[in-house]
């Protein structure tokens, strides 16, 4: 009888401790998980923020300039129901 007590009471005594410890434990990996979902969060919005630069007209027309490429002409035209063309201009 006074073995099922002091198991009891050492059980009692234990129990809390390592549930606080495995509490402790968990918070910190959160802690840690938040973190890293902070970094991850702002390293997105920087590459939103870099392809969003790279898709502006402005950049685009620089790299398009570093390839050698040039602003297109105006256009030709064919009327199919007047049956003409008419010219467009060569790039330059």
């Amino acid at each position: 009888m006074w073995m099922a007590i002091a198991t009891m009471l050492v059980a009692a005594l234990v129990i809390p401790v390592v549930i606080n410890t495995q509490m402790a434990v968990t918070s910190y990996e959160m802690y840690a998980d938040q973190q890293e979902l902070s970094q991850l969060q702002d390293y997105h919005a920087d590459l939103v923020t870099r392809a969003r630069e790279a898709q502006s007209p402005q950049k685009l027309a620089e790299k398009a300039k570093e390839l050698g490429l040039v602003p297109a002409g105006n256009p030709g035209y064919i009327s199919i129901e007047a049956g003409t063309i008419t010219a467009g201009e060569p790039a330059k």
